[in-house]
């Protein structure tokens, strides 16, 4: 049978005519809003940088999907 295929030039198993067909993708892109902890550098009374760690609310997108 695989031998008929290769014949006509309909190989199931051959790389020629990689046209995927794919369906619609359901997932979109949405504004989330979080609360990080980020670093942040301060300079103290004696004017020496610190290091702190401040929390803050970022957005970032998200990719939903259903």
């Amino acid at each position: 049978m695989l031998l008929t295929f290769a014949l006509i030039g309909a190989n199931p198993f051959s790389s020629e005519g990689d046209d995927d067909v794919r369906a619609r993708d359901g997932c979109r892109f949405v504004e989330q809003r979080a609360r990080v902890v980020l670093p942040d550098v301060a300079i103290d009374r004696r004017g020496e940088p610190q290091l702190r760690f401040v929390k803050r609310t970022v957005e970032r997108q998200v990719k939903r999907c259903r």
